[in-house]
């Protein structure tokens, strides 16, 4: 039926077959089912690259741009964990914004730290541009 959101969700779990994203993460991640997303972080190092859509970019740009603190918190950790940081971290949506571009522009401070580090070890995340050079 049209308005009612399947279409979509089919058309974006189509669209991610060819990213191998775990067939639920962009099902989750729409849905806000955050543990389960954070389970496939957590599980899966390969997906926190992986676009859930163009627009959105990744699960964590999503997470980002909801507010969702405790989310991010967790998954930057799994990020760390697994050794994806500058591949994760760097990872552009359809405007070239990443994590920190969308947390920044936003005005979110505390995701900002949350991602460069508190003491600032992830700093050289802010020399990355998106495509508007910013």
């Amino acid at each position: 039926m049209a308005g009612d959101g399947v279409d979509e969700i089919v058309y974006r779990r189509m669209d991610n077959i060819n990213n191998n994203v775990p067939d639920y993460l962009a099902e989750y991640t729409f849905e806000g089912r955050w543990e389960k997303v954070i389970e496939i972080y957590n599980d899966s190092p390969e997906v926190h690259t992986a676009m859930i859509s163009k627009h959105e970019g990744t699960a964590l740009h999503m997470a980002v741009d909801l507010y969702e603190e405790q989310v991010i918190a967790k998954l930057v950790d799994a990020i760390i964990r697994h050794g994806t940081v500058y591949k994760a971290l760097t990872k552009a949506n359809e405007v070239g914004d990443t994590p920190l571009h969308v947390a920044a522009s936003r005005g979110f401070a505390k995701l900002c730290k949350c991602i460069i580090g508190g003491n600032n070890e992830r700093i050289d995340l802010m020399s990355e541009k998106n495509n508007l050079m910013e």
